[in-house]
C-alpha cells in the first residue's frame, strides 16, 4: 500500500465517501485522529469494531481494530491512527455502502485535546442511535397536511430575545408559536420545561436564549440526556457560533441566533408560499387547457351537425336527380313504344 501524507477528521471521510462508490485513497494508508469509543463488546475473527468521533463529536465512525492494538487504548481519550478505507463486501437493504476504518498502527495520543467523560460518550452514542429529524422536511410535510405547526419557544425569565425572531416572520405567518418563560440558570426548571412539554400537541420545542455568559448550564448531562429522551423534535438558538454545548449536540438542528431560527421559519413559509403559487399556476393553465379542450368539442359537435345537414341535404338532392333522370328515362321509352307503333 502507498502511504499518503494527508491527515483526516471523520467528518472528511464521511464526506469523502457519501456521494462516491470509489476514491483517490482506496486501499492507501492514511491517517485519522479523534476520539476513541471501545463501544464493541466482543472480538469477531481478532478484531473489535469499535468507534472513533471527531473533535466536536457531532460525526463518528466505525473503527476495525485487532484485540492485541486495542488493549492500550483509552475510551475517551484522542489518538492519531494509521490505517486504511475498509469496505463492506456487502449492500445494506437500504442501497448504502458500509464501510469502517481499519487500524494498521497507533501513532499517538493527543492531549491537547479535552478528555470526553463517559457520560458525554454514552449521551453521544446515544444521540446517533436515535433516529435524526431533518427539521425543514418535517415542518414542510406538516404544512402541506393542512396544519400549522406547533412550535414551543423556552426562553429566559427577562430574554427580549423574542424580539430577534419575531422581526423576521410576518405578521400572518402560519406557525402556531408559544412561549414559555423559565430561569435559566437553574437547571430543574430547564429539565421541566423540556420533559413537561414533550407530546403535548407540540410538533417542536425549541430552546431560545441571548448570547453572553452562563451557557455552562447547558453541559449540564442531566439536561443534555432529557433532550435525547424527547420524542417531539428540538433544536437550539442559544446566541454563539463556537464551542458548541451537550445539550446542542443532542438537539436536531442548532442555530446560530434567535434571528437565525426566525429567518428558518421565514424561509419555510416562502417554500411553502412558492408551493402554493406553483399550484395555482398549474391550476390556472388546467383549467385554461380545459376551456381549449371544450371549444374543440364545441365546435367539434358543430362540425358534426353541419356535416349531417349536409349530408342530408346532399340525399335530398340526390333523390331528385335520380327521379328526374328516371322520369326522363320513361318519357324516351315512351316516345320509343309510340315511334314503333306508328312505324309498324
Amino acid at each position: 500500500m502507498t502511504t499518503l501524507s494527508s491527515e483526516y477528521t471523520v467528518e472528511s471521510i464521511i464526506h469523502l465517501y457519501r456521494d462516491s462508490i470509489r476514491t483517490n485513497f482506496d486501499e492507501k494508508i492514511v491517517t485519522l485522529e479523534g476520539f476513541y469509543h471501545g463501544s464493541g463488546k466482543q472480538s469477531y475473527n481478532g478484531v473489535y469494531y469499535d468507534r472513533i468521533y471527531d473533535a466536536d463529536k457531532l460525526h463518528n465512525l466505525t473503527i476495525i481494530i485487532k484485540d492485541q492494538q486495542r488493549k492500550g487504548l483509552i475510551t475517551g481519550q484522542y489518538y492519531r491512527f494509521n490505517g486504511f478505507i475498509n469496505r463492506s463486501g456487502q449492500i445494506a437493504k437500504d442501497g448504502s455502502i458500509r464501510y469502517g476504518f481499519r487500524v494498521t498502527k497507533i501513532v499517538e495520543q493527543l492531549d491537547q485535546h479535552k478528555f470526553i467523560s463517559k457520560d458525554e460518550f454514552d449521551l453521544i452514542r446515544q444521540r446517533f442511535d436515535k433516529d435524526s429529524v431533518d427539521i425543514q422536511s418535517y415542518l414542510l410535510e406538516i404544512i402541506r397536511n393542512g396544519k400549522r405547526p406547533n412550535i414551543h419557544i423556552i426562553l429566559g425569565s427577562t430574554s427580549i430575545v423574542d424580539a430577534d425572531y419575531k422581526s423576521q416572520l410576518n405578521e400572518d405567518h402560519i406557525f402556531n408559536i408559544t412561549e414559555e418563560r423559565v430561569n435559566f440558570s437553574r437547571s430543574s426548571e430547564l429539565l421541566n420545561a423540556f420533559s413537561g412539554n414533550d407530546n403535548q400537541d407540540n410538533d417542536l420545542i425549541v430552546c431560545m436564549r441571548g448570547g453572553g455568559s452562563g451557557l455552562e448550564i447547558f453541559n449540564n448531562t442531566d439536561l443534555a440526556n432529557q433532550v435525547v429522551k424527547l420524542q417531539t423534535p428540538f433544536v437550539t438558538a442559544l446566541g454563539h457560533k463556537s464551542d458548541l454545548s451537550m445539550t446542542e449536540r443532542m438537539a436536531d438542528r442548532g442555530f446560530p441566533t434567535p434571528t437565525a431560527f426566525g429567518s428558518f421559519l421565514s424561509f419555510i413559509e416562502n417554500i411553502y408560499l412558492s408551493e402554493i403559487q406553483e399550484l395555482k399556476e398549474k391550476d390556472t393553465k388546467i383549467k385554461d387547457l380545459n376551456k381549449r379542450i371544450e371549444a374543440l368539442e364545441v365546435k367539434h359537435n358543430n362540425d358534426k351537425e353541419e356535416l349531417k345537414l349536409l349530408y342530408t341535404e346532399l340525399q335530398i338532392k340526390d333523390q331528385k336527380k335520380i327521379k328526374k333522370l328516371s322520369l326522363a328515362l320513361l318519357i324516351a321509352f315512351l316516345a320509343i313504344i309510340v315511334l314503333w307503333l306508328i312505324l309498324k
